[in-house]
């Protein structure tokens, strides 16, 4: 009974992937440049691979166990490789892009390519 209540509110909302399959992001995007920020709580920065190849950036890592701690007792927490494939909507250069790590969060810095960039036209007097 009570699923019958609920399935008008879920035929709203697309369906959505776990963390696991695929690691939360925001894009943000000036007139020269984006950053993605990527939440990746709990991997460390030498076991994220990025790529970048003209308009489509790829995050993964491969996390694993740990298991040097001795006697495992209880494992609640799983460890899973991913990888994000994003397609951003212009051509970035990809000599210039840069990335940091810090607390959990990826930051992904792309300049985009000189033909993205909004071209300012001197208008002349006569």
């Amino acid at each position: 009974m009570l699923i019958d209540w609920l399935q008008p509110l879920t035929q709203y909302a697309p369906n959505r992937t776990t963390y696991k399959e695929t690691p939360a992001i925001n894009l943000y995007r000036n007139q020269e440049q984006a950053r993605i920020d990527v939440q990746l709580p709990g991997f460390i920065a030498k076991e994220i691979d990025l790529t970048a190849e003209g308009d489509l950036i790829t995050i993964r890592s491969q996390a694993e166990e740990k298991t040097d701690e001795g006697q495992l007792l209880r494992s609640e927490r799983q460890f899973q490789s991913f990888e994000r494939r994003i397609k951003l909507p212009f051509q970035i250069d990809e000599s210039q892009v840069e990335a940091q790590f810090n607390n959990g969060i990826l930051s992904v810095n792309l300049h985009m390519h000189e033909n993205e960039k909004p071209r300012v036209i001197p208008v002349k007097s006569v």
